[in-house]
């Protein structure tokens, strides 16, 4: 398994505009701007606000990811038992 295969960006939308564009300092941890309507959020309050996009993400990287991890298994299952005839995966 890939772990490359896993990884994910989530693009966070402001809640007041749906913009997904974000200034801040880089020298400070303070509030991000929204570039669309120069809404200041904490990067708690845009995680609080973005929390279902959030949510949906990390159950669609979790399906993926258990998925993957079926298939690895089967196929090394398979790769270990193909010598015994009797040994029979579905």
């Amino acid at each position: 398994m890939d772990s490359r295969d896993y990884e994910r960006s989530v693009a966070l939308m402001c809640p007041t505009c749906g913009g997904t564009a974000f200034a801040h300092d880089p020298e400070i941890d303070g509030p991000l701007r929204c570039v669309g309507c120069d809404r200041e959020l904490t990067r708690e309050e845009l995680r609080a606000e973005n929390g279902e996009i959030i949510s949906a993400a990390l159950a669609e990287l979790t399906n993926d990811a258990l998925s993957g991890m079926h298939k690895d298994m089967r196929e090394a299952l398979r790769s270990a038992f193909k010598d015994f005839k009797h040994a029979r995966f579905e």
